[in-house]
Parts: C-alpha cells; sequence; structure tokens
C-alpha cells in the first residue's frame, strides 16, 4: 500500500480523506500491525485508481473495468467476514490463478 501511495505521490494524510478512513489505520496497515478489511482494500484501492489486486501482485495497477468490478465485488462478497485463515488462503489461490493465467496467455509454462 506504501508503494503504490508513493507511486502516485499522495500523503497518507491525503490518502485517508480520498479513502475515507483515518490516518492511523493507513499507518498500522503500511506499518504491518494491523490486516485491512476488504472493504478498507476496496475503499484505498479506489483513491488510488488501482485494482484491489494490485495489493497482492504488482501487476495489476491498472484500475479495473465495470464487467471486472462487477466480478470483484461478488469475489468480495464471499469472503468478507471470513477469518484472516481463510483470507490468507484465498489470497495465496488468487495469486497462483493469476500468474498461471499470465504464464498461459504468454505461452509459456511455470
Amino acid at each position: 500500500m506504501r508503494e503504490l501511495r508513493g507511486e502516485r505521490g499522495f500523503t497518507q494524510e491525503e490518502l485517508c480523506e480520498r479513502a475515507g478512513i483515518s490516518v492511523d489505520a493507513i499507518s498500522r496497515i503500511e506499518g504491518g500491525s494491523r490486516t485491512p478489511t476488504l472493504d478498507t482494500i476496496e475503499s484505498v484501492a479506489e483513491a488510488l485508481g488501482v485494482s484491489p489486486l494490485a495489493f497482492f501482485d504488482p501487476d495489476m495497477k491498472t484500475a479495473p473495468s465495470k464487467k471486472s468490478s462487477a466480478s470483484l465485488r461478488r469475489i468480495v462478497a464471499l469472503l468478507d467476514g471470513q477469518d484472516e485463515e481463510l483470507l490468507r488462503v484465498a489470497e495465496t489461490c488468487v495469486t497462483a490463478v493469476v500468474r498461471a493465467y499470465r504464464l498461459a496467455r504468454r505461452g509459456t509454462t511455470a
């Protein structure tokens, strides 16, 4: 989150104002002492103009299309309120699927 914020030239305060969250929350998330909720990830991603997946895969920095936004909302709805362990498993799975998909599109194998 810190890297994406810096790339866009936002201070923590500016990002918080755009995302509607507290400076303390961003500070703790960037410092690693707090895990962001899915709602926070969506709010910050929107404020930064990136896909929520950008926090998990640096190559996914472009903002999602309306079609993919609907898909992301369905995924978020499935994961919202789940425990931390399941969220980590889901992150690992999504990362693996995205990497495999990219490799397949390039015509290479892992």
